[in-house]
């Protein structure tokens, strides 16, 4: 599957009956989009992850859309990695956030979603 990972909190952030990342899911924020990279982790580690960045949200997140850091290069952005939290990093490289340039932006974040594969989390039946 996949390399790179964006949580996703909001129903309006994916389409499950056509299982599909939406493209606002992926737009900026400060000229960056935060990610995971969960090359190589089983499955319950990479939902840990989610729910310890939903804690901080008051919400587990609802599922997540994966992404190969080549479809990243390949929509024009670079993938930066911080570790804070650990794993963690930023989409970068975003055309702007300012006039005509908020248009590319939104084709870039279309180009993303196009290649994410949806992930779903389903909740536990005790809730």
């Amino acid at each position: 599957m996949g390399e790179i990972a964006r949580f996703l909190f909001h129903r309006r952030q994916y389409a499950p009956s056509k299982q599909i990342v939406k493209p606002g899911a992926f737009l900026p924020n400060n000229g960056q989009t935060s990610v995971f990279e969960i090359s190589g982790l089983p499955e319950p580690d990479i939902r840990t992850i989610g729910i310890q960045v939903g804690s901080a949200r008051s919400t587990e997140p609802r599922g997540r859309g994966e992404l190969t850091h080549q479809d990243v290069e390949d929509a024009g952005l670079l993938f930066e990695r911080d570790d804070k939290p650990p794993r963690h990093g930023n989409l970068v490289g975003w055309p702007s956030a300012d006039g005509r340039r908020k248009d590319r932006n939104k084709d870039v974040a279309r180009r993303l979603a196009q290649k994410a594969v949806l992930v779903l989390h389903r909740r536990p039946e005790n809730r």
